[in-house]
């Protein structure tokens, strides 16, 4: 018994339509051709299909069961039809990003958004890390990436998309916040343990740590900004991140042992590939 997906896909019209005559339209097929295409179903399944008895000529029970059975078929031969249409377009069916856990997620969020409404086929990866992006995107782990320049990355194209500034921070409730301001020194605060976020990658080495100091070691940001809020250590975390917290009074920018620290974000891809139509409207989008 071959039954044929153009079969099923004519049983299916049928039962959404309300009649052969409908269907052939819906179908864009000659009302005869839906007629065989029924006809020879019948001959493979060996029961009636269509009630000729009925006005509009309903299915058969035995034609419902069958058609329950047929849709996960109908539905992933339609789910392969878009995805090949998308292919021959040149548009990814996957695009794979990361994101430094630095950059707003909330600005990612908007850009993902659009190319989620231009084009829905294409599943979206996304990984936040932290000092790896540039590792990620050369071992061919992702697409495409956002990282902080702390370097000329190498071998990649990139652009530049925005900055962030870093500020020295401790809770209210830090002991060290108890020191009047002008005994404060970074000697002092170095006697508290460091709040440090670790490459997402082991064989990265964290940024802006201090060998001498205790550390706390932990691998997202929020992690490290509750941390230092319940006044358990101090640290660099970005300002957009932080605003909030410092004007509710919770957080104590040290502005005056260090200057903020100011880092630009960058896009990359690698060079001498071939870029779909999915990352290529990431990459054009504007970031400002």
């Amino acid at each position: 018994m071959w039954i044929t997906l153009e079969q099923l896909a004519c049983l299916r019209a049928v039962s959404e339509q309300g009649s052969v005559s409908a269907a052939s339209e819906y179908l864009r097929k000659a009302k005869s051709a839906v007629h065989y295409s029924l006809k020879k179903l019948e001959e493979q399944v060996g029961f009636t299909l269509v009630d000729t008895g009925s006005y509009r000529g309903q299915l058969t029970p035995k034609a419902n069961q069958l058609l329950l059975s047929a849709r996960p078929l109908l539905d992933a031969a339609s789910e392969l039809e878009g995805k090949v249409h998308q292919i021959a377009s040149g548009a990814e069916l996957k695009l794979r990003i990361s994101t430094t856990a630095l950059f707003p997620i909330r600005l990612l969020n908007r850009h993902i958004l659009q190319i989620q409404k231009n084009f829905p086929q294409t599943e979206i990866s996304l990984s936040r890390e932290i000092l790896s992006g540039q590792k990620m995107l050369k071992t061919g782990l992702v697409d495409i990436a956002i990282f902080e320049k702390l370097r000329e990355p190498e071998g990649l194209e990139y652009k530049s998309i925005g900055r962030v500034k870093m500020l020295l921070a401790i809770s209210r409730r830090h002991p060290y916040a108890n020191v009047p301001k002008r005994d404060q020194s970074f000697d002092g605060l170095m006697q508290y343990p460091q709040v440090i976020q670790t490459s997402t990658l082991q064989t990265d080495d964290a940024e802006g740590v201090y060998k001498t100091t205790r550390q706390w070691r932990v691998n997202e940001l929020d992690a490290k900004k509750q941390i230092i809020l319940d006044g358990l250590g101090w640290g660099r975390l970005p300002e957009h991140e932080i605003s909030g917290a410092i004007k509710k009074g919770q957080l104590i920018i040290l502005e005056h042992l260090e200057e903020p620290l100011d880092l630009e974000f960058v896009i990359a891809r690698r060079m001498h590939q071939d870029h779909g139509q999915v990352s290529q409207l990431l990459w054009e989008m504007d970031w400002k």
